[in-house]
């Protein structure tokens, strides 16, 4: 009986006719030129030993097939071929003759004593109810040797072709060798074109002898460092580090390109050079500050606007501007530094050392970090005091052009009713028994008081009590003083108020300037109409809107409103609007009348809400 493997190949020499005509009943099967045994057939009592020995022939390690009992059945050339080796030892017989395990690692000893090591493979089959294994001796290589000073050959040349920085190995008497790829890029020449050259052809002139005295230097056993100026292959020069590291037979030279960086350093030199000058040399003071406001560096303009030199006032902190006792703003400035917001154009007051003012208007910028944090801060300040002074100069001028026309038009206004008043006291010297004379001097009397209070409240400057006020309580204290005079007017009054609103105002301006806008209404509804008061929120502004439903005012008219003693009313002065308007422009808010003639009046006023 024989063992045939699983689909084993049998014999490429015979046609597949041949074959199945020679051995009757072994299901045989052609593929790809080759005849192999069906899938599935192990083991027939038929079949016969020259057919297994010619497949087992084909398989190309030693191989045999082994019973149970340890009795070798057939076996392949290659077997016999090595039989000697094998079973020359009863170690060696037990070994390739065990079939327990299926596949183990066995030592054999040959004749000569040389120990081989093979992976033996067997597979298990069971052929009327005996087993029977068919076995594979697989000889394991052992790992090719290389040689210590062969590997670290290799692992010095791959570290050197494929170094990132240009490598030059040279003679001792100074030829290039060879050139790393780095090298290649460097120089825009190939290895070749540079074997056997003096390394002096790729250096500036100039570096000759620079590079002559280091690499003698080299050559004694000790690495040296230069810069040298490299020209590639089309004429362009690189500046280089350079390092001579000796290696016995030779020199090795490694060139880092900084030209790239030089040029970056030079850029930064000069962005450097330009923000100190632009520092030094601008009008406005700057300063850098730490994270606390402590002063770290001033400029020139800062010295000049405010006394001190940089050494004298380095290390303190920016208070040292503010009067004692008076550094609450910069503590609110800090605070909005610290939650990195920036603070534009703020116009405030500092204090040099000698404790005069200057008006300035200060920008802060924070400084922060990569990682986020605050790490200083930038002030820059424009000092503004003459720019103050020129303001004020301006507003006196016009101020006493205003006065200029007020006194003409004072001169005008008054002069009427004092002819009137002299032409009355002439007739009653003529006749005493006329009462009405009296009142008429009353009236013109009382027109001449007026006018000269309206033009001194104009002209004469006001103390100024500004304070958090709430509109609303302002609003129903006039709608109070004023309902009595709508009542018998027959006018109607209406408030609308949109919600809460507090403003920085004088409340006594301000209610001068609402009387004054109320009666105005008041006064252009003569058949009686209907005055609407609101107060809304717009934004940052609260807005209060006085519309009436009088006789309006005509388009041709509307220019003039505002100018000293033109007045829609015939009695009025036209000052009333002009000091309502001035009052409303000093709590920096806006005073907008719109009117269309036959349908009403509306006057809208404006204020900053309080923060």
């Amino acid at each position: 009986m024989a063992v045939v493997p699983l689909g084993l190949y049998v014999c490429g020499d015979y046609s597949i006719t041949e074959l199945r005509k020679r051995y009757k009943g072994i299901p045989l099967y052609l593929s790809k030129g080759k005849v192999y045994v069906k899938r599935g057939v192990q083991m027939m009592k038929t079949f016969p030993n020259e057919l297994c020995s010619m497949m087992i022939n084909q398989i190309p390690y030693p191989s045999y097939v082994v019973s149970a009992q340890g009795e070798l059945l057939v076996f392949n050339h290659l077997f016999a071929a090595e039989m000697n080796d094998f079973l020359h030892s009863e170690e060696n017989r037990e070994q390739i003759l065990s079939t327990s395990p299926l596949n183990q690692n066995v030592s054999i000893e040959a004749a000569n004593g040389t120990i081989h090591h093979y992976l033996l493979k067997m597979d298990k089959s069971m052929i009327d109810q005996e087993e029977m294994y068919f076995c594979q001796l697989i000889k394991e290589e052992p790992p090719p040797q290389i040689h210590v000073h062969e590997l670290k050959e290799h692992k010095l040349s791959s570290f050197i072709h494929l170094h990132p920085e240009a490598v030059f190995y040279m003679s001792d008497d100074g030829r290039i060798l060879h050139m790393n790829p780095s090298a290649e890029r460097l120089t825009s020449f190939l290895k070749d074109e540079k074997y056997g050259i003096s390394f002096l052809s790729l250096l500036h002139k100039d570096d000759h002898c620079q590079h002559q005295r280091e690499f003698a230097r080299s050559l004694s056993g000790s690495p040296q460092h230069s810069s040298l100026r490299i020209i590639d292959k089309y004429r362009i020069c690189h500046n280089v580090d350079f390092t001579y590291i000796p290696i016995g037979t030779g020199i090795y030279g490694v060139a880092k390109d900084k030209t790239k960086r030089m040029i970056i350093e030079n850029e930064l030199k000069e962005v450097k050079e330009l923000l100190e000058a632009h520092f030094e040399n601008t009008a406005e003071s700057i300063s850098l500050l730490d994270e606390n406001g402590n002063i770290l560096k001033i400029n020139k303009a800062f010295e000049k606007a405010f006394g001190w030199l940089q050494d004298e006032i380095v290390g303190y902190s920016m208070k040292i501007l503010h009067k004692n006792g008076r550094s609450e703003e910069f503590e609110e400035i800090l605070m909005r530094i610290k939650r990195k917001e920036r603070i534009v154009d703020f116009e405030t007051i500092r204090y040099n050392r000698w404790k005069k003012p200057v008006h300035v208007i200060i920008n802060v910028t924070p400084i922060i970090s990569k990682s986020g944090e605050l790490i200083g801060m930038s002030s820059i300040m424009r000092d503004v005091t003459k720019q103050k002074q020129t303001e004020d100069l301006l507003k006196k001028s016009k101020q006493l052009a205003l006065i200029g026309q007020l006194a003409a038009g004072v001169a005008h206004e008054v002069r009427n009713p004092l002819t009137t008043l002299k032409g009355f006291m002439q007739l009653l010297k003529e006749d005493t028994n006329q009462p009405i004379y009296f009142d008429v001097i009353l009236d013109e009397l009382q027109r001449i008081e007026l006018i000269t209070g309206e033009f001194i409240s104009l002209a004469k400057p006001h103390a100024v009590n500004f304070k958090v006020s709430s509109l609303n309580r302002i609003l129903f204290h006039i709608i109070e003083t004023a309902n009595i005079h709508c009542l018998k007017k027959n006018v109607s009054l209406y408030l609308h108020i949109d919600e809460f609103v507090e403003v920085d105002c004088d409340v006594k301006q301000v209610k001068q300037v609402l009387i004054n806008v109320i009666n105005n209404a008041v006064d252009a509804m003569p058949e009686g109409g209907e005055l609407l008061l609101t107060l809304y929120r717009v934004e940052d502004k609260a807005l209060i809107t006085i519309e009436d439903t009088g006789i309006g005012i005509p388009a041709d008219r509307m220019k003039h409103l505002g100018e000293p003693f033109y007045s829609t009313k015939e009695k009025g002065t036209g000052l009333g609007l002009m000091i309502s308007n001035k009052i409303i422009k000093e709590h920096d808010g806006t005073f907008i009348i719109e009117s269309e003639e036959g349908r009403g009046t509306k006057v809208m006023i404006t204020l900053p809400i309080a923060k």
